[in-house]
């Protein structure tokens, strides 16, 4: 694997095609040996490679994108290493489009069906429910469970067969169970 540095030739001027200088590893050691090159030591860093099989490029880019190129890098060889390690495929949730600009995956990627507020409102609801439900009586807590939380409800008829007891009878403790509910919320 070959490595290819990009110098610029007047670290003051924008990137432009003409303001670079093309040096193997040889040049760029000689070069970095000079006191300019001691000053844009911390101006380099490694472009992200394609593939595996293609050369690696160091160019100059500014102190601040010579870090984030590193970082970039770092995080990169870290998930190959636990990739290697593992055997499980990481996708990153953090890249650059093709405009150079940076995109979180997560947005790109997120739930438009989902509210995530109705989700947690749901959800406290439920436990709050459930927390009610265990404040009732246990007759209180069957009538409502078999009249509205199992799987397949019953009527009021239905669930008066099962208790041996009128239907007005059930309508009446469940009228009182809901009454009873409704204080807890």
């Amino acid at each position: 694997m070959k490595k290819t540095y990009m110098v610029k030739k007047n670290p003051n001027l924008p990137t432009s095609a003409d303001n670079w200088i093309f040096m193997n590893s040889y040049e760029f050691a000689m070069f970095m040996k000079t006191e300019e090159g001691q000053k844009r030591k911390k101006n380099f860093g490694q472009i992200d490679a394609c593939g595996e099989e293609d050369d690696i490029i160091i160019a100059e880019c500014g102190e601040e994108c010579a870090k984030e190129w590193r970082a970039e890098k770092d995080a990169h060889d870290y998930l190959k290493e636990c990739e290697a390690e593992s055997g499980i495929e990481t996708v990153s949730f953090c890249a650059v489009n093709d405009d150079g600009e940076k995109v979180n995956l997560e947005e790109m990627i997120a739930d438009s069906e989902s509210d995530v507020f109705e989700d947690v409102l749901k959800t406290a609801t439920h436990e709050a429910l459930m927390v009610a439900l265990g404040k009732l009586s246990d007759k209180d807590y069957k009538a409502i469970y078999y009249l509205y939380l199992s799987e397949n409800p019953m009527t009021e008829e239905e669930y008066a067969m099962i208790c041996g007891c009128t239907q007005q009878a059930i309508h009446f403790r469940k009228k009182e169970a809901l009454k009873k509910l409704k204080k807890y919320f």
